[in-house]
C-alpha cells in the first residue's frame, strides 16, 4: 500500500491483463492401436497427419484400443515437427501415474492440481473434496483412479 493507505491502480504499460492467446479444447477419446504405449503416442511423429489441427493448450484423451491404458495429454507447443506434450495423468492396470499435477499427501490422500483432495474414507469409499470451501463433491467412487479422473474432469469443466 502507498503512504496514504490507498491501493494503487494497475499501471497499463506494465501490469495490464492480457487476453489469452488460445482457448483450451479437448479431443477424445482417441483410440490407438494395440501394442502402442503412452511413450509411443507422445512422440511428435505419431501426430504428423493431424498436428495442424492441434493448438497449444489443447488436451487429448487417449485410450489403448485393448483398454490396457488411458492417458490425458496437454499440447505444450507445436512446430513443423509436430506437437510437444505434457502427460497430465495416465491410468494402467497398475493404477494412476502420479504427475506434478497429482501429489501424494501420504496414506490414501492425493492433491489434484491443488484444487481437489482425493481421499479414501471406509464409510464412503473414495471421495473428492474441493479445497476452496472443503465441500465434499462426490463420494462412493470405487477406486482412486476414478476419483482422480473425476477431479480432472471437474477442473476442465470449471475452466470452460
Amino acid at each position: 500500500m502507498s503512504k496514504n493507505n490507498e491501493i494503487k491502480a494497475i499501471r497499463p504499460h506494465r501490469d495490464q491483463l492480457l487476453e489469452a492467446e488460445f482457448a483450451m479444447r479437448t479431443f477424445g477419446p482417441i483410440l490407438v492401436d494395440q501394442g502402442l504405449d503412452i511413450q509411443d503416442v507422445m512422440k511428435r511423429e505419431y501426430w504428423t497427419i493431424v498436428h495442424d489441427q492441434l493448438r497449444r493448450g489443447d488436451e487429448l484423451i487417449i485410450r489403448a484400443s485393448d483398454g490396457s491404458w488411458s492417458a490425458r495429454l496437454e499440447v505444450l507447443d507445436i512446430d513443423m515437427n509436430g506437437p510437444q506434450f505434457r502427460l497430465l495423468y495416465s491410468v494402467t492396470s497398475a493404477g494412476v501415474k502420479i504427475t506434478k499435477d497429482v501429489e501424494s499427501l501420504g496414506g490414501s490422500q492425493f492433491l489434484v492440481k491443488g484444487l481437489y483432495t482425493v481421499s479414501f474414507n471406509p464409510a464412503q469409499s473414495w471421495r473428492v473434496v474441493r479445497n476452496s470451501d472443503n465441500h465434499v463433491c462426490i463420494t462412493g467412487l470405487r477406486d482412486r483412479d476414478k476419483a482422480i479422473k473425476w477431479a480432472y474432469d471437474q477442473i476442465k469443466a470449471d475452466a470452460a
